[in-house]
């Protein structure tokens, strides 16, 4: 599930992505490196998805036990990277 970066993707750090929750910035996630932006999903209002997620966090274990996979977090579109996975 590891996605390639691509030429000139920016590289977000957990604290950047921290502040990513959706109060009063975009909402960001992280799955297996990659930072999408989840503000515009209907699902994630405010910051929050399905009263058990909140952005701005590393959701890599989470997705395992969601009712769908990557495929439709991939849909939102991409920040960056995150740091550790350069």
């Amino acid at each position: 599930m590891d996605a390639v970066a691509g030429p000139g993707e920016r590289t977000i750090t957990r604290m950047e992505l921290g502040l990513h929750d959706g109060d009063r910035r975009p909402a960001w996630i992280a799955c297996f490196g990659v930072v999408y932006d989840v503000s515009q999903s209907p699902e994630w209002r405010g910051g929050l998805h399905r009263s058990l997620h909140w952005a701005g966090q590393v959701l890599d274990e989470e997705l395992a036990d969601a009712p769908h996979g990557i495929e439709t977090v991939q849909r939102c579109p991409v920040v960056g990277r995150l740091e550790e996975f350069g």
